[in-house]
């Protein structure tokens, strides 16, 4: 235990290389981004939250990806700071890992018109 009440391993883990999230990586999941999902099944399901990734190699750089049950969701570029920021809490890896963690989808008019965003929710 450090000074400040905080666990060493958990320091050391932001480190590791190794798989944060458990959670079935060999199942098959289609690429999908929120406005698909809104099209497939409204604005009112609760997706829950599997996993979350940066993808590095996106033709547009860094985007925030989140893994559901059946989807690789592709998220707004809006959200990459919060993704990281998750991706390095220890917390909401945790309670990730304990399928506690899930978003809702919302709609919004913004500069560039209709667009979509997450609403993080307990489960």
């Amino acid at each position: 235990m450090l000074k400040d009440g905080k666990n060493i391993m958990d320091v050391l883990g932001k480190y590791n290389r190794k798989p944060r999230f458990n959670y079935d990586n060999e199942k098959e999941r289609s690429y999908i981004n929120l406005q698909g999902l809104v099209e497939k099944y409204g604005k009112d399901k609760v997706y829950t939250v599997h996993a979350l990734f940066i993808n590095t190699k996106s033709r547009f750089g860094e985007s925030p990806i989140i893994v559901t049950d059946d989807y690789i969701v592709n998220a707004p570029k809006h959200l990459l700071d919060i993704v990281k920021t998750m991706i390095n809490d220890v917390d909401i890896i945790n309670l990730v890992n304990e399928r506690k963690v899930g978003f809702k989808i919302y709609s919004y008019y913004g500069r560039y018109g209709k667009g979509y965003s997450v609403e993080w929710v307990q489960l």
